[in-house]
């Protein structure tokens, strides 16, 4: 697991504080805890709805594949909350709980894929999304400059 000054002050304080405690709805939960991973056009994402998905073009917004899994792969907790705010040291603590599960599908369905798997958080929200690690492209996020981000990043590594 990587992470900046900024996370480790966040897990530090969720450390000190007791579990409040939060109710999820599972029928709209269930998507992000247990997703459900497809392979693409050479790309791991979350299955949609549509059934005839277009072939990946490179575009000004994601120049490659590593790009749109990173843009695709991505939730906004306070998405599907109401009371973020007056439980947003819960929601990191399931932020990482989900991304833990991630891990282990993607570990387990694609055993010789390497991942990052991203959760960030500002105390406004906490933001969750994964991305194949792919020889010959930059990953979305640059593990070496993660001090550069004012929010706290967290990213655990599937190699």
């Amino acid at each position: 697991m990587i992470t900046n000054n900024a996370m480790r002050s966040y897990l530090a304080k969720l450390n000190t504080m007791s579990r409040t405690g939060i109710k999820i709805e599972l029928p709209v939960f269930e998507p992000i805890l247990f997703p459900d991973f497809i392979e693409w056009d050479n790309c791991i994402i979350f299955k949609q709805s549509e059934p005839d998905l277009p072939h990946f073009e490179p575009n000004n917004f994601c120049n490659d594949r590593t790009g749109y899994e990173a843009n695709t792969n991505h939730i906004h907790l306070s998405d599907y909350v109401d009371d973020f705010d007056s439980f947003k040291w819960e929601y990191l603590r399931l932020g990482i709980n989900i991304i833990n599960l991630w891990r282990d599908i993607l570990k387990s369905n694609y055993p010789n894929y390497k991942f990052h798997l991203i959760l960030s958080y500002d105390e406004e929200d906490c933001i969750l999304r994964c991305h194949r690690i792919r020889e010959g492209e930059t990953p979305w996020l640059d593990t070496d400059s993660i001090e550069n981000f004012s929010e706290g990043v967290l990213v655990l590594q599937i190699l």
